[in-house]
């Protein structure tokens, strides 16, 4: 189970015992909206409201920084991994959804045409739509 808050904690929980799964509680600088796990439970991604994306490894018990993304000009509402987990799609208040690679952190495409802000994004279950 994962938790983000706007008080811009971020911690994670063994849900069958309740407990704090990490001895070290991640702390970030951006107010955490969205969070999502990789389909194979190793990364994990965070939205925040200044508009960045984070990539954490967490598979070895140490929460451990592997991107940081830029590209967003406002607040990420929403991010998902493609079933995969190569790509992650992201969609915020700037009405754009925007599509990166998990292992560089590169941008690959944006897709425009929202009149609002997106507050929801999802891969179909074979990856070729989102």
């Amino acid at each position: 189970m994962r938790f983000g808050s706007d008080s811009s904690w971020f911690i994670l929980w063994d849900v069958d015992t309740g407990a704090q799964s990490y001895s070290t509680l991640y702390r970030d600088h951006d107010l955490v909206s969205c969070v999502t796990f990789s389909p194979d439970g190793k990364k994990i991604a965070r939205g925040g409201y200044f508009g960045t994306i984070k990539i954490w490894d967490v598979d070895t018990r140490k929460i451990k920084m592997l991107h940081t993304i830029t590209g967003h000009t406002r607040g990420v509402y929403s991010v998902a991994f493609s079933p995969d987990g190569k790509k992650i799609a992201s969609g915020g208040e700037d009405r754009t959804i925007r599509l990166w690679d998990t292992d560089t952190g590169e941008h690959i495409r944006t897709f425009i045409g929202h009149r609002r802000s997106v507050y929801s994004v999802a891969f179909s279950p074979d990856g070729k739509k989102s």
